[in-house]
């Protein structure tokens, strides 16, 4: 897309990051099954509680939080854990961690924790974590995902390192386009008993392969 600009997220942008967030995600099985109690609440209470867990998540990484805009509105972001550059991110006014399981199926949050654990152990050697990526969906199919994805590959490629991911069905296209690979599948079960998948994906680093930075 021309005209597009990556840039570091600051804390004013959280609330429209979340909003992005939120569209994308609230009617993903994951999402759902994660906060069962929050189906039958009215869409403004819904989109609140998640703008809240976002803005904890936020505080609490460690992560790289870039945005995309267009025309100065932010239309996509991505979150990218490199691991020699964390960062620290501290907003005072957000919920407690007791505040952000409340609702929570803990079953379905304990086993996403244990099998994200055990995939990223299998790796022997340093790399890139691609957390999040989310764009608008009025800028959807117009490469904002391409743009920012390619950013971070970019600087795996610099730092010479691969790069793993959980992915859902929908962000499957978009990563086996740039060279993701499937390792394995790995299963969550919710309280309920019902199992959720997602594919553990691995893009291997090319060392002859020169690429400039971001």
């Amino acid at each position: 897309m021309d005209g597009l600009t990556i840039l570091s997220v600051v804390d004013e942008d959280l609330p429209r990051l979340a909003e992005i967030s939120f569209h994308a995600r609230q009617d993903n099985p994951l999402t759902r099954a994660k906060w069962p109690e929050e189906i039958s609440m009215d869409p403004k209470t819904r989109k609140d509680n998640f703008t809240s867990r976002f803005i904890f998540d936020y505080s609490s990484s460690r992560s790289t939080y870039l945005k995309a805009t267009l025309n100065s509105e932010i239309i996509g972001f991505i979150v990218w854990d490199d691991p020699q550059d964390p960062k620290v991110h501290r907003i005072n006014d957000c919920i407690s961690h007791e505040q952000y399981l409340r609702g929570a199926d803990m079953t379905l949050l304990r086993s996403m924790g244990a099998r994200h654990n055990e995939a990223e152990s299998e790796v022997d050697s340093p790399h890139q974590y691609l957390s999040d990526i989310n764009v608008a969906k009025e800028a959807q199919g117009k490469g904002v995902g391409s743009q920012l994805l390619d950013w971070g590959l970019r600087l795996a490629q610099r730092r010479r390192q691969p790069v793993f991911c959980l992915s859902s069905d929908e962000g499957f296209r978009l990563y086996s386009k740039r060279g993701f690979e499937v390792v394995r599948w790995v299963e969550f079960q919710t309280s309920s008993g019902d199992i959720i998948k997602e594919r553990v994906l691995w893009k291997p680093c090319k060392p002859s392969q020169e690429e400039d930075g971001p």
